[in-house]
């Protein structure tokens, strides 16, 4: 019944997979009913019936099933996190990343992590970024390396910094290498290295990832603009306009606009200074303020609800 199920779902068929898990929820079986469960509470999330997905998590959390209440604690930790249910989420997420079960630990580890960053307590955050880490999750590891490169750089230790972006990319994981290159670029250009900066932007642009990709042309826009570089600053923010990244392209026309305005600006304070009007042409430039913008490293995206299996 329940392999019934997943290949009902694989082929779309969303109503006959819930008739088939419901019948395996049914039987009471100890390992296929319990599976049911997590999988109706999946399918229920994708039809946005968030409180009838929470219900078949919980009943599968309850039974303590070694591979279910991990794989459904996960879950509910990511529903109740998104749901603004923070304790709970926390809660959850410890009790699956206590289990070290091998899929549903580290990726409720990695979850945890981004959490605590979230919250500001760096420390747990760090220690479940490392939890992920040892895990060799093929998946949660890599990310969990670009947070730590992240945090490191923030904390003002570009050594330990370049070495987890670094180690990020030398997994290969093409999600997690894209975001160490922006993050790579980020720490070059706080510390002075420009050209090392243009460098892994341009490795991100050319990643095929299409959110780093975008990031890192705002990010060599911006570097270009302090470099009074604006043709070249204009040139990646429109590239950037037009990827249609939803949040990239939207502060890529913010900039553009203001790049106008600041031209226009200098139009106006060069005629006031032709005039000999200079208290207003210095009025005039105080108001712009492109060469304070810094560089932006994206927030790698959650670990969301895995997929009925």
């Amino acid at each position: 019944m329940a392999n019934l199920g997943r290949l009902e779902y694989s082929l779309g068929h969303y109503h006959d997979s819930r008739r088939w898990w419901e019948q395996a929820v049914g039987t009471g079986h100890p390992e296929m009913a319990v599976q049911a469960m997590v999988n109706l509470g999946v399918l229920d999330r994708e039809q946005g019936k968030e409180d009838d997905a929470r219900r078949w998590w919980e009943r599968a959390a309850s039974t303590g099933h070694p591979d279910a209440a991990p794989h459904a604690n996960f879950n509910l930790g990511r529903l109740e996190e998104d749901q603004g249910r923070l304790p709970e989420a926390r809660r959850r997420l410890a009790e699956a990343a206590g289990t070290r079960h091998r899929e549903w630990a580290p990726m409720a580890a990695y979850s945890l992590g981004r959490l605590e960053e979230q919250l500001g307590d760096m420390p747990e955050a760090r220690g479940h970024f490392l939890q992920a880490i040892d895990a060799r999750h093929p998946d949660a590891a890599p990310k969990a390396m670009v947070h730590l490169g992240r945090l490191e750089r923030q904390e003002m230790a570009p050594d330990k910094a370049r070495r987890w972006f670094g180690e990020a990319i030398a997994t290969g994981h093409p999600e997690a290498t894209a975001r160490a290159k922006v993050g790579m670029g980020v720490l070059e250009s706080e510390q002075g290295n420009t050209p090392e900066a243009r460098r892994w932007y341009g490795e991100a642009i050319s990643s095929g990832n299409p959110v780093s990709a975008a990031n890192a042309m705002i990010n060599l826009g911006r570097l270009e603009a302090r470099q009074n570089n604006r043709a070249e600053a204009r040139r990646w923010w429109r590239q950037a306009a037009d990827t249609g990244q939803a949040h990239w392209a939207q502060e890529a026309e913010r900039l553009l606009e203001r790049m106008y305005q600041q031209e226009d600006e200098q139009r106006r304070a060069d005629r006031f200074g032709r005039y000999g009007w200079q208290v207003y042409a210095d009025r005039e430039l105080m108001i712009s303020g492109m060469q304070g913008d810094s560089d932006q490293s994206e927030d790698p995206p959650q670990a969301s609800e895995s997929e009925p299996r």
